[in-house]
């Protein structure tokens, strides 16, 4: 089986977006020597591949005579629901530090003449907080902050992809990490783990996350860490090919809306069907760029019923849907004096209300114009085709104030930490990943001292659950290369295919995960509404292998876009549950059979290179790759819908991005014909906005544990402490324990 390389460090920094290199560059700066960062690929990730037509980042107002505090930024913050108050704060007040360290390493943030670094409102909020590079304003922050890295000297391991965080008594010792460069095995011994991950793009299919973004989450659940808000998503519309969210100008310049039939014909514009006239369809339209993303309040009279319509054509009645910057909606001439005030004065305030979309658009934001003709899209010319996609997870692993999780030296930063709630400020995601990164590092630097310790008995017990992570895995592809041999389709070659190709289009960035654009419309045809029947669950399976027969991936991913995401069906989640169980149960009784026999076949030899190279193993440790990647994305889409049950038999019903389906015949119900009735979570769908949801994963009977909490509330922080006290306790170091 090879031999284990072993490796120390006092830090690993695990992931390589804004959040993980900024966490790298605060330790480094905060005296903490021994760190290294760990990632499985340097240019893949949310951070440096994604974007909007004008992507946001949230601060403090920082121009203008409008008046702001790092009070009211928090209030803001807080006021999203189910968020912690020393989150609010902590986010609030080390705005201005994250944003002017970026803007020192050449963030090309706009500033006026007199050095005022102008902003606009964003989604959730009333200020002027909003500021941006453009389209790619997470890119330029992870270029910036890797070059900080690299300037200190900071080793960065590429091609190592973590497969297990090795615990004992909720404390972590280390991470266990695939070489996929190298092949076989390391183990890295830490005292600190700070975990930059990003979401878990991976359980969806219908995802405008980058291809090469999957997140690991679920193996830091199956480490013992406890997820918070888990059930809190943001889905809106976004474009396929290429995967870029169409929010703001691309709604804004009011394009039509068009249907087709798989092949592209029949074409339809669908929301006509809807909406009374053309000017209040094309409202709505309008108001979807400010209303990005889908809202369950916004449903009736709002803007996120284009969402669900759009859903509909896609996923109920097969259709493809796409955007028309060529014609205006309905084929006339816009009369912009028929429009809502709100609509006609931002478009003429802009000079904007040329006689098409694509027109409006170059006049509007040019560089969300260019964006799609660099890849290969000109709207001048090509209908853009689009879908109702995930697109960022307010939940995630829970952590206290220093964003440290439940368990002692593991800390999650940036999207893997679940310190948003229903709501957030459009952009606020990017301040929060510089914040958490900061305050970890900050926390971890106060204790640079504390070591963690391996005797003899604690070496046997982290190495046994290492090898016994790697005997699950070798005996995976063991049967896989039996079965190529034997000729046959078993389950575990169907996972491994499924797999291997969706590792190749993650390298390419350029299509709907397991579901090829162009295809889009044929894989949703025939599907049941969702919220059908446990009848219509077996259905959707039988489609599901039917069309792409011994995709496990593709049938896992498929089912979660269906069950559990903005629309979500309590039987098909609780149906997939039961699947996913039956599954891991039997992958973990296999890999703790064969854990017991690896030690003999083991070696551990500090700073040996694996004997199993990919020359030696063609094709081994990608193939072993993804059988880990497919297992993390199990147990996390577990205990996801874990979370979603129980939110529903907690009382909860539709708020924020999701809508869960019922029965019709209650009072109040919102009802749309073909497709869902559903009803809001209290009057303004915020009934339980003062609670957090945690839930734990219990590895060894593969359930979870679901506990309720009050928030921790923002106005029981103490306020202008005075200024000795403060000081005292920063000299003393109090304010670290």
């Amino acid at each position: 089986m090879g031999q284990i390389r072993i490796m120390e460090a006092h830090t690993v920094v695990a992931g390589s977006g804004a959040a993980g290199f900024n966490a790298a560059d605060r330790l480094r700066q905060y005296g903490v020597e021994d760190v290294v960062l760990v990632t499985e690929n340097i240019n893949a990730g949310t951070s440096r591949n994604t974007g909007s037509d004008k992507q946001t980042y949230y601060k403090l107002s920082l121009a203008g005579g409008q008046g702001d505090s790092v009070r009211r930024l928090a209030e803001v913050l807080f006021e999203g629901g189910c968020v912690d108050g020393d989150h609010a704060l902590c986010e609030a007040a080390l705005s201005c530090q994250g944003f002017f360290k970026l803007v020192e390493l050449g963030v090309p943030f706009p500033h006026n003449r007199y050095g005022e670094f102008v902003g606009y409102k964003t989604d959730h909020d009333p200020n002027d907080r909003g500021t941006s590079v453009g389209p790619y304003t997470s890119r330029y922050m992870t270029e910036a902050l890797e070059g900080a890295v690299r300037e200190k000297k900071i080793p960065i391991y590429d091609n190592f992809q973590v497969i297990r965080i090795l615990t004992k008594d909720n404390k972590v010792y280390g991470i266990l990490c695939l070489d996929k460069h190298l092949g076989g095995y390391v183990v890295v011994k830490c005292t600190n783990l700070v975990y930059a991950t990003g979401g878990p793009a991976g359980i969806y299919r219908d995802s405008v996350y980058p291809q090469s973004q999957l997140g690991a989450s679920g193996i830091a659940f199956e480490a013992g860490g406890l997820g918070k808000n888990l059930t809190e998503w943001q889905y809106g519309l976004a474009s396929l090919k290429p995967r870029w969210n169409v929010s703001g100008s691309y709604m804004q310049v009011l394009p039509r809306f068009v249907s087709t039939d798989p092949e592209g014909g029949d074409e339809r514009e669908f929301l006509m069907e809807f909406y009374g006239t053309r000017e209040e369809m094309m409202d709505k339209i309008f108001l979807k760029g400010y209303q990005w993303p889908f809202d369950a309040r916004k449903v009736s009279g709002g803007s996120s019923m284009i969402d669900l319509l759009v859903y509909r054509e896609t996923c109920v009645r097969g259709r493809r849907v796409w955007l028309d910057y060529r014609q205006n909606p309905g084929g006339r001439t816009v009369d912009f004096k028929a429009l809502s005030r709100e609509t006609k004065e931002y478009l003429e305030r802009a000079g904007a209300c040329q006689d098409t979309p694509y027109e409006r658009l170059c006049q509007l934001n040019g560089p969300a114009a260019a964006f799609y003709l660099e890849h290969g899209v000109d709207l001048s010319k090509d209908l853009l085709e689009v879908a109702v996609c995930a697109q960022h997870n307010n939940g995630g692993l829970s952590v206290n104030e220093w964003w440290q999780t439940n368990v002692e030296g593991f800390f999650a930063v940036g999207e893997a930490a679940g310190t948003h709630g229903i709501y957030r400020p459009g952009g606020s995601a990017l301040n929060a990943g510089q914040v958490g990164s900061t305050r970890a590092a900050r926390f971890i630097a106060a204790h640079k001292d504390t070591l963690r310790t391996w005797n003899e008995e604690t070496e046997k017990e982290i190495m046994d659950k290492a090898r016994q992570w790697i005997a699950m895995g070798e005996k995976a592809w063991v049967r896989q290369r039996v079965t190529e041999k034997a000729g046959t389709a078993c389950q575990d070659r169907q996972m491994v295919e499924s797999a291997e190709g969706h590792c190749r289009e993650a390298k390419q960035d350029r299509q709907m995960v397991g579901s090829p654009e162009e295809d889009y419309g044929k894989a949703c045809q025939d599907r049941q509404p969702a919220g059908s029947t446990e009848e219509g669950y077996r259905e959707a399976n039988v489609e599901e292998s039917e069309r792409s027969p011994g995709s496990l991936w593709k049938k896992a991913a498929g089912q979660m876009s269906r069950y559990g995401a903005m629309l979500r069906s309590l039987k098909g989640m609780e149906q997939m549950r039961l699947e996913i169980e039956r599954e891991l149960k039997e992958l973990m009784g296999e890999g703790r059979e064969a854990g017991r026999g690896a030690p003999k076949g083991y070696e551990e030899r500090e700073g040996n290179r694996s004997d199993m190279s990919p020359e030696e193993n063609p094709g081994r440790t990608d193939r072993l790759s993804m059988f880990y990647r497919y297992l993390d994305m199990r147990i996390c889409q577990k205990v996801y819908l874990d979370a979603m049950i129980d939110y529903v038999n907690h009382g909860g019903k539709s708020r924020g991005s999701a809508v869960y389906l019922e029965e019709p015949g209650t009072c109040g119900q919102i009802q749309i014909p073909e497709l869902a009735v559903f009803s809001l979570d209290g009057p303004d769908g915020r009934a339980h906005e003062g609670e957090v949801q945690e839930i734990s994963y219990v590895a060894g009977d593969c359930k979870t544990e679901a506990v309720w909490r009050r928030v921790r509330p923002l106005d029981e922080i103490l306020e202008n402490q005075a200024f000795e006290v403060v000081w005292k306790s920063y000299r003393e170091g109090d304010i670290y324990r």
